[in-house]
């Protein structure tokens, strides 16, 4: 799998909410921002993925005593 291929997975995986979105886009980020690798850098930005989109703010988990 390329990088490229690789980016959009998570940023699918993330706006699907299949995964934490948050713990993706850090991985994300981590990868296009923190990469010595030129085609790295280039796979970010054909993936669309300079800049994340803003993740919701996590309020806590429902519990049962909770209402939705």
């Amino acid at each position: 799998m390329s990088d490229k291929e690789a980016l959009i997975v998570l940023k699918q995986r993330a706006e699907m909410k299949w995964s934490d979105p948050k713990v993706v886009f850090h991985f994300i980020e981590h990868l296009c921002h923190y990469s010595p690798r030129p085609e790295r850098l280039q796979a970010c930005s054909l993936a669309g993925v300079e800049q994340p989109p803003e993740v919701p703010t996590f309020h806590g988990l429902n519990t049962l005593e909770q209402p939705f």
